[in-house]
């Protein structure tokens, strides 16, 4: 046997045996659906108005350790973040070369065998030397890349300001090379690849941010403007330039796209490309959907992916840290990007743009990702006190464990999206490329403003290989709309329309995969009591306090009494356990003022369930009738933040995922119904955490406590798999209607089997006309006119595969009206 050959036998058996021994100590440690609660992140300090957070900004597997770190916000010099190691026995130390900062970098050196991770430069021995930046100290930093001439001894450093500095790996000394090169705000991605540096940002300065009620003029960034420097957009009065892609040859800046743009990377990953001919990706969006860019061969390419959430948009970008491309072990890449892992071909480019399809959609605020001891672990940006209204005592933040195959069992597959809203289009001119690989059930809404027909041609790419044929052409009547559903049968990467007529158009489609819990999946929440069981159970509310402990504030309800105590839920590091103690009543004012729950949070009628936003009523699917009366409990929590900037609502006997302010309501969607009187949620540990829980209950990997009290503990993408979402309602019962007159918006997306009943008071016949409205953003269009005889009920079958995001009803008629929506 040759040298070569048993070296690569040993080097097998060793990683076999170090996999081995890393899984065994995994198993010893306590690990609740894939979070060990030891391994908690978290920081001291916020800001004024209860700002700040611990997001993990990175995660970098580097000399057999794995490093991290946290950030909070806008610490331009320094926090009470830390620099994390953790070992193969999941011992977690923090670096006494700590020195915080608002930071997501990260980038593996090759010359110098170093990790940079913040500003930390850190030897494969785990020496840590911490460079310093002028006028800031630390700054903000976002991204680290390799070097256009120097990148044997030189790293660039691209900051969250839009400051650009290039450092010495081996002194550390720092150059800064400009204050701000280029538009827009709120730095995020850069690399270097085919001879460009390559930078993103996301936002616009000045934008109206979610944590001011003005728009936020930051003085210190508008002194950063240089003069000689172009520092705005070509069209200032374009609403849609907020943020930027742009590139440095060595001589000169060129702006790509003004739009937001998050990372850029390429097939080199953490270390860079490794020659002048690979590509460069980059990541972004804009109202319509994912931008995709590549650079290949010198040339920027675009393409158009679908959204899987609306809760990273803003036009100033803070909701949307940090999308990324990772490789996850075995030579797979993920792409992350609005709450969805795409499968990302490694050898993507423009001659070969197969290979990218929907893994999972995810509740998660994934910061970053990757793979270590045979493990995928995901980053989180938990419980946060950003505006928060239910602040936690500490910021904190845990990481995720497991199998690339466990991803599968995240959310469905279920993204929407398309190439033009309410665009100015040329006739016969090309969109840019939407995928559609991995759906099964495809739909796409086509409506233009013309007093005349205009065709649209859909053409697919069926390989990947810029060779495109026509699908259908879809005729769609003057001002009108129509919809074409997609056949089983067709397969293929992506798709492109045309219109045969100069007009403004919309071509917005939807997309998901056939989607049931698994039932193994689903028996975790047996603990949790039920609405209909008057049987004895544990509830209660739940803060985590300032001590990385639970404040559960119980009630112990019967069939004759209820008895209230507060106790205390720790994690014990020397058990490694969950442990319940009695406990005195926080003495925090804003505990006292903010945890109980004072109200229902939402209106019921006849009809459905009413949530009103901005002053505008909005209707959801009713549960179990149960849920219309106030409980033995009290009001059951509504509404909170269990993941960074974007809440849950639980309501009705659903769980809802909501963005945050300027977004809000209008972006709703479901993720599973149930029939659980959960009473409480929170994020404690990078977990989430339930009360509602049955007596009779015993521990069983998410339940922890005893008939006494107790907890569901696990975490927030275990919600897909409590139920399928399911409901029945509608904007009207028996309600007084004007004729022609809109109904409120009831909710619609992300229900499979949909049907509506409707029926009506009147002596003659009435028209009932459906309207859709498939962006959330306000394009309500005509889909159906049923005529409803006097006294009969008619029914309407929703087609398969039908989707949209709200829908409402109006009549031909002044009448009391019914318009009942069954979701099955």
């Amino acid at each position: 046997m040759n040298n070569t050959r048993l070296y690569v036998r040993i080097k097998l058996l060793l990683t076999a045996l170090s996999l081995i021994f890393s899984a065994s100590v995994s198993a010893q440690k306590l690990k609740i659906s894939g979070i060990y609660p030891n391994l908690v992140m978290y920081n001291y300090e916020g800001m004024e108005n209860n700002f700040g957070e611990a997001g993990i900004g990175a995660l970098v597997p580097w000399g057999d350790q794995l490093w991290g770190i946290t950030y909070t916000c806008h610490a331009l010099r320094g926090s009470s973040d830390k620099l994390y190691q953790i070992d193969e026995n999941l011992h977690k130390t923090i670096r006494p070369e700590s020195v915080g900062g608002t930071h997501a970098n990260r980038m593996i050196h090759q010359e110098s065998k170093q990790l940079i991770i913040g500003p930390y430069f850190i030897r494969e021995d785990g020496t840590v030397r911490v460079a310093k930046f002028p006028d800031r100290k630390y700054g903000r930093l976002t991204a680290t890349t390799r070097h256009l001439t120097s990148p044997d001894s030189m790293v660039y450093f691209y900051d969250m300001e839009g400051i650009w500095y290039e450092v010495d790996v081996y002194s550390l000394a720092v150059t800064k090379l400009h204050n701000k090169p280029v538009p827009g705000w709120h730095g995020k991605g850069a690399y270097v690849g085919q001879g460009k540096f390559v930078v993103a940002n996301n936002g616009l300065h000045g934008a109206p941010s979610p944590y001011w009620k003005s728009p936020r003029k930051d003085p210190e960034v508008a002194n950063m403007l240089e003069e000689g420097y172009e520092t705005r957009y070509e069209d200032q009065d374009d609403p849609e330039n907020t943020g930027i892609l742009a590139e440095y040859d060595g001589e000169s800046w060129k702006v790509i796209e003004a739009r937001q743009y998050t990372d850029v990377s390429g097939p080199g990953g953490l270390s860079g490309n490794q020659t002048e001919s690979d590509p460069v990706w980059a990541i972004g969006w804009d109202k319509r959907s994912l931008r995709l860019k590549v650079l290949d061969n010198g040339n920027w390419h675009t393409y158009l992916l679908p959204k899987a959430s609306h809760t990273f948009e803003h036009e100033s970008g803070v909701f949307t840290e940090w999308p990324r491309f990772r490789e996850v072990g075995q030579d797979r890449w993920l792409l992350d990007m609005f709450g969805m892992f795409f499968h990302w071909p490694q050898g993507f480019n423009t001659d070969n743009s197969s290979g990218i399809y929907p893994v999972s959609s995810h509740l998660r605020y994934i910061p970053d990702f990757g793979h270590w001891n045979g493990e995928v672990f995901l980053a989180a940006d938990d419980a946060a006190k950003v505006t928060n209204p239910i602040p936690p005592g500490l910021n904190q933040s845990n990481i995720w464990f497991g199998q690339y195959e466990e991803l599968q069992d995240f959310g469905p597959s279920y993204a929407w999206g398309g190439p033009w809203l309410e665009d100015a289009i040329k006739a016969n001119e090309k969109s840019l490329p939407f995928l559609i690989n991995g759906f099964h059930h495809k739909m796409i809404h086509l409506q233009h403003n013309l007093d005349e027909p205009v065709d649209f041609v859909l053409e697919v790419d069926r390989v990947g290989d810029n060779q495109w044929e026509e699908l259908a052409t879809v005729t769609v009547s003057k001002s009108g709309y129509s919809y074409f559903l997609f056949p089983d049968d067709v397969q293929s990467n992506w798709i492109r329309l045309s219109a045969s007529k100069d007009c403004q158009a919309t071509a917005y489609l939807f997309l998901h995969n056939p989607y049931e819990p698994r039932k193994k999946l689903t028996q975790k929440f047996e603990s949790l009591a039920e609405i209909d069981n008057p049987a004895t159970f544990n509830t209660g509310l739940v803060w985590p306090d300032t001590m990385l402990s639970l404040q559960f504030h119980q009630q112990h309800v019967t069939a004759s009494a209820t008895e209230s105590s507060v106790k205390q839920v720790a994690y014990h590091q020397e058990k490694d356990d969950i442990a319940f103690s009695e406990s005195s009543p926080s003495n925090s004012q804003d505990v006292q003022e903010v945890l109980p729950v004072k109200e229902r949070g939402f209106d019921i009628d006849e009809a459905s369930v009413i949530y009103t936003y901005n002053g505008k009523k909005y209707r959801l699917p009713k549960g179990h009738e149960n849920y219309d009366q106030e409980l033995a409990e009290g009001y059951l929590r509504s509404h909170r933040e269990v993941q960074s900037e974007r809440a849950l609502l639980n309501i009705h006997g659903t769980f809802y995922e909501v963005p945050r302010e300027r977004v809000g309501i209008p972006a709703i969607k479901p993720i599973s119904s149930h029939n659980k009187r959960v009473k409480d949620y929170c994020s404690w540990r990078g977990l989430l955490v339930m009360s509602g829980t049955k007596a009779a209950a015993t521990p069983d990997g998410n339940y922890f406590g005893s008939s006494e009290s107790g907890l569901w503990l696990g975490k927030v993408d275990d919600l897909w798999h409590l139920g399928k979402p399911v409901g029945t309602g509608g904007p009207l019962y028996q309600t007084q209607i004007e004729a022609d007159t809109p109904s409120d918006p009831y909710l619609m997306t992300l229900y499979d089997k949909k049907s509506v009943n409707l029926s009506h008071d009147q002596p003659n016949e009435v028209t009932f006309t459906i309207e859709i409205n498939f962006t959330h953003r306000g394009n309500w269009a005509e889909l159906e006119s049923i005529v409803v005889p006097a006294r009969e009920e008619v029914s309407y079958s929703f087609p398969e595969g039908y989707q949209a995001h709200w829908v409402r009803v109006k009549t031909s008629e002044d009448c009391k009206a019914t318009a009942q929506f069954i979701y099955e």
